[in-house]
């Protein structure tokens, strides 16, 4: 777990600031089994994470063409912030709502 680490969350507009990085989150009423704290599901990459720890929380998938998985970085706090853009999930995709 990183040390003074700042988190806020924003759940009207499913936005995570991390030492002021903004990342499309909503956070979970789950905890990290690593730290304790609050969990978070990334939209962009339809995965649980770990802000605390800076881990997924699962693998991504094994299919290669994977809309969600082929793009995750390595580690959440690398998720690219998408300051003012909205997304949301509709018949399984994410979509930009205007």
């Amino acid at each position: 777990m990183k040390e003074n680490i700042k988190i806020e969350t924003d759940e009207e507009n499913e936005i995570l600031t991390v030492n002021g990085k903004k990342i499309s989150a909503i956070p979970l009423e789950s905890s990290c089994s690593c730290c304790g704290k609050s969990i978070f599901y990334n939209v962009d990459y339809d995965a649980n994470f770990c802000a605390y720890c800076n881990k997924w929380l699962e693998k991504k998938c094994e299919n290669a063409d994977c809309g969600f998985c082929g793009k995750r970085p390595a580690e959440p706090l690398d998720a690219i912030s998408l300051e003012n853009k909205r997304y949301m999930l509709k018949d399984m995709k994410v979509i930009e709502v205007e």
